[in-house]
């Protein structure tokens, strides 16, 4: 397992991401409406889950290739337990929690990447 396998916290992203870090417009996410499993990709959805395709897509274009593998690596780690929750119930709600939106714009970042 090499370093882009691991899950980040926020401090080693920080570092990891350097100069990058200051370039998303980090959304603000409310852990108790983030099913328990998902908790340690919060950082990743805060940073990635910018519901703007273009906006998005333009972030991910100056992410450096190891933050980009990184990305790809963790989310695709924990995709198939993701769908479960962004495919189950909530999927059909007339009003999306910011965190279910969050999580959804990280996939198709890192779908991306």
């Amino acid at each position: 397992m090499n370093e882009t396998s691991y899950v980040w916290g926020e401090e080693q992203m920080k570092k990891c991401y350097d100069r990058f870090y200051n370039l998303s417009p980090r959304v603000r996410l409310e852990r108790n409406n983030v099913p328990r499993q998902f908790w340690p990709l919060l950082v990743y959805a805060e940073f990635w889950g910018i519901s703007d395709d273009f906006t998005r897509e333009a972030l991910l274009e100056q992410a450096p290739l190891a933050v980009r593998r990184n990305l790809k690596e963790v989310v695709a780690a924990f995709d198939d337990a993701m769908d479960e929750w962004l495919a189950g119930p909530e999927s059909d709600a007339l009003q999306l929690s910011d965190e279910y939106v969050a999580f959804s714009a990280m996939r198709m970042a890192a779908y991306s990447a």
